[in-house]
């Protein structure tokens, strides 16, 4: 009696081919979502210091009333885009370059007389950079009061 032993272990060509397909479609998926994590990093990264400088010239103002223009001089004047000042040039943090805008305005409620602008003004400010995806901004706004007609029993922060 002759016995006969099956000595072929492995893997075939075949096998080997259809993973390595496999695993090349899986590792290509993975690799994919890199590029798209990292510049949502250096999106946040970029929002957070633009919120910074943001908030940093709406606490200058709110802690000098006398740095806003005098709105009443500007008049009827449409002021987006056209008269914006600013209290910093372009900043450059980390290879891009932040564009802070600031404008001012009065306040209107209704159809009531506006609020007196000695008061309390509008403060929009706006922070532009440029990134891969496009040009960014972010807005911050807020309402300032002039400390100087507060009444006396009001607290100032």
């Amino acid at each position: 009696m002759i016995y006969r032993i099956n000595c072929s272990t492995g893997f075939t060509l075949l096998e080997i081919m259809v993973s390595l397909c496999l695993l090349s479609v899986i590792l290509l998926s993975i690799i994919t979502v890199f590029p798209t994590g990292i510049e949502a990093i250096k999106m946040s990264k970029n929002v957070t210091i633009a919120c910074n400088i943001a908030s940093k010239h709406l606490d200058q103002y709110k802690s000098q009333f006398y740095l806003l223009p005098d709105v009443e001089t500007l008049g009827g004047i449409e002021l987006y885009g056209k008269d914006h000042f600013s209290i910093d040039d372009t900043i450059n943090m980390e290879g891009t370059t932040f564009t802070p805008t600031v404008i001012v305005k009065q306040i209107q409620f209704g159809s009531d007389p506006p609020v007196d602008p000695k008061k309390m003004l509008d403060v929009i400010v706006t922070v532009y950079w440029r990134q891969s995806s496009g040009i960014k901004k972010v807005r911050l706004n807020s309402y300032i009061f002039n400390k100087t007609y507060l009444p006396s029993n009001v607290p100032v922060y």
